[in-house]
């Protein structure tokens, strides 16, 4: 197995770009360096909220994509039916980006970070995976039942289901080890 990578930075970096593109369910890939995204966009029930998300995309998507891998043509017609359905990739140089762009934004913000935001729902996963030392293959989120699919050591794949509430209490213990109020 390869040395073991910091998917917690990676994770957030990547989740701070979905929370832009207001990303419901998706699968996430880590295949050759890179993470794969498949999935839509929240479906709004009301038109004029569908019409302000997709100004909203528009306005912010070529922040959250990497590269230079979407043409605006592909944009449109990606957002021409609602949720629109992307695929993206983030290559480790769009991670570093994204990753700059979070740490900018993040001096100006205070406070306790929010649990439920996806980029740090995404960040307690990598720090989970880091921990139990293993290299990550996917994850995959429908509705609030996330699936972590990972390879250990020996190259036994285990594919584990959990909820984001069942991960508050790891978030709540990376926080305080974090901000200096834990004892590890």
């Amino acid at each position: 197995m390869d040395q073991p990578q910091e998917y917690a930075q990676l994770l957030r970096a990547i989740g701070q770009a979905l929370e832009v593109l207001k990303f419901g369910s998706f699968e996430m890939e880590f295949a050759g360096g890179d993470f794969l995204v498949y999935g839509s966009a929240e479906t709004s029930t009301e038109q004029e909220e569908a019409r302000r998300i997709r100004e909203r995309l528009r306005k912010f998507v070529w922040e959250a994509l990497p590269g230079e891998t979407a043409s605006k043509t592909e944009i449109e017609l990606a957002m021409s039916t609602w949720p629109a359905k992307l695929h993206l990739r983030y290559t480790p140089k769009d991670m570093d980006r994204l990753e700059e762009a979070g740490k900018a934004k993040r001096r100006t913000d205070a406070g306790v970070p929010d649990v439920a935001n996806l980029s740090q729902l995404l960040r307690t996963i990598g720090a989970y995976v880091e921990k139990k030392q293993v290299r990550l293959v996917r994850i995959s989120r429908y509705g609030e039942s996330l699936a972590i699919e990972y390879d250990h050591a020996g190259g036994e794949r285990r594919t584990e289901t959990v909820s984001a509430a069942s991960l508050y209490e790891f978030w709540v213990e990376l926080y305080l080890q974090r901000s200096g109020g834990g004892e590890k």
